[in-house]
């Protein structure tokens, strides 16, 4: 009797471990583990020329491309017109100073030009009398047979300040064109400054008895 008990008793006891085993022997076949799964995936990838994926990226870490820095088309017609507006200042200025400068020496040239008026008055009496209507092109042409065509220079020029305009040799301002002088006798109703004689420039504009012009009768 006790004999069949511990048969029995020894039987399940082998049942049971062979159960275990076979238990054991079955998982490294079906029952992989997910961590090895995932390790041969990706040892099958690298074979095959893929990028290598760090393990654990998720979709969209893998999907993710970098982003490019660009301008809008609102930012690239801001900077278009900042540097319009940039490029007008500095031409107008440029454009302000270039005529600042004309001005002063044409300024200058009509105050030299007047001194030596009155030194051909000194010696001869009376100021160039001029017979053209005001603001003709031979009036220019007498102002330098007067200040320079005699054996006496009444004034000092550079061979630059001179330049033949319609046949005739004329004294050129700082804008390009011809002084203007007018001296009449009898003294004549359209002569600005009947003191003495009319001497100017028409200015930047180039327009006759304009806000610009540069004349010895208002400065």
């Amino acid at each position: 009797m006790r004999n069949g008990s511990y048969q029995r008793s020894a039987t399940r006891k082998l049942s049971a471990i062979s159960r275990q085993l076979s238990a054991l022997g079955h998982r490294p076949e079906g029952g992989q583990s997910e961590a090895g799964g995932q390790a041969r995936r990706l040892s099958h990838l690298r074979a095959e020329g893929s990028p290598r994926i760090p393990f654990g990226a998720n979709s969209r870490e893998l999907t993710a491309t970098p982003r490019c820095a660009a301008f809008t088309l609102v930012e690239i017609l801001t900077v278009i017109v900042i540097i319009g507006l940039l490029a007008g200042l500095v031409v107008g200025t440029a454009k302000y100073a270039e005529n600042k400068a004309a001005n002063s020496r044409a300024q200058a040239e009509i105050a030299a030009m007047e001194a030596g008026l009155e030194s051909y008055k000194a010696d001869n009496g009376i100021y160039p009398i001029t017979t053209s209507p005001r603001g003709s092109l031979n009036n220019s042409g007498s102002l330098v047979d007067f200040l320079v065509g005699g054996p006496k220079k009444y004034f000092s020029f550079k061979l630059t300040q001179t330049q033949l305009v319609s046949g005739v040799v004329c004294f050129i301002d700082p804008f390009g064109r011809p002084y203007n002088y007018y001296c009449t006798t009898p003294l004549a109703a359209d002569q600005m400054n009947q003191a003495t004689f009319d001497l100017w420039s028409l200015g930047p504009d180039g327009l006759d008895n304009t806000a610009d012009d540069i004349t010895n009768w208002k400065q």
